[in-house]
């Protein structure tokens, strides 16, 4: 196991450790699950953070991925969800992209960098929110961009215009920009953890690079084909995210006894 992975590996088992722990640890007096979980109509009733489990398991099994990413959200009336959420991502794509030549055997491109989502969540069962903080069945729409560094060695380039027949190396910086659309279900698996499945519609992807280098200068050629968090730039994509949470209920919530 390369040492990339042990850190994904170590930082996937301390996640779910931490929230174990946080909530034996701060709700341990609550033992009744129902309890907690009805409640009387208020306009706040609390914040939820959870991490995805998909990318990590990923990261550890594969070679090319390296993703991470976690989020947080607010419980508005059980209705409406303000979400954030972010990520780190490093993708090796010299497997996938050759720009329609065939490539040396030292050719390899690489991509890294942080995505960020804003966006809100809309619970579809918002009638039921008198009596329960969760199970929830959500709809949502997100705004998420991605600042990003890529890294593009010995490609091979052809122009007959411009007399080109050679390989070069390329790096550069660039910003991608995208909306998400989401359905997912979440569902509490003891007093105020919970798991969530969510699938993302990614679509409408924009590009902006900035200080695209060839071998220390000249005209950048090659581009940036790929996003963190969104994949490759040229499409639309669906994506799947397995999570697990933790609400941390206001104090204003009153509970039904």
């Amino acid at each position: 196991m390369t040492f990339m992975r042990m850190r994904i590996f170590r930082y996937f088992c301390v996640l779910v450790s931490s929230l174990v722990l946080i909530n034996s640890a701060i709700f341990a007096a609550e033992s009744d699950f129902e309890t907690w979980n009805k409640t009387e109509n208020k306009k706040l009733y609390g914040l939820s953070v959870y991490a995805d489990l998909v990318g990590p398991v990923v990261s550890i099994v594969s070679d090319k991925v390296t993703d991470f990413s976690f989020g947080a959200d607010v419980d508005l009336f059980h209705a409406a969800y303000p979400t954030f959420e972010m990520g780190y991502s490093v993708y090796d794509a010299t497997d996938d992209y050759h720009y329609a030549l065939l490539q040396p055997d030292d050719y390899s491109y690489k991509c890294s960098g942080t995505y960020y989502k804003i966006g809100v969540k809309f619970n579809m069962l918002n009638g039921y929110r008198s009596k329960k903080t969760i199970p929830m069945l959500y709809l949502g729409a997100k705004f998420a961009f991605s600042p990003s560094h890529f890294e593009i060695e010995d490609v091979a380039l052809n122009n007959e215009f411009w007399n080109l027949d050679k390989s070069v190396s390329v790096g550069g910086r660039g910003v991608v920009k995208w909306a998400e659309f989401a359905f997912g279900v979440r569902y509490p698996v003891s007093k105020h953890l919970f798991l969530a499945l969510e699938g993302d519609l990614k679509e409408f992807a924009t590009k902006k690079a900035f200080n695209g280098d060839i071998n220390g200068g000249g005209k950048m050629l090659v581009h940036q084909t790929y996003s963190p968090g969104y994949g490759d730039i040229n499409g639309s994509h669906w994506s799947v995210k397995y999570t697990l949470g933790l609400f941390i209920p206001t104090k204003e919530v009153k509970r039904k006894k």
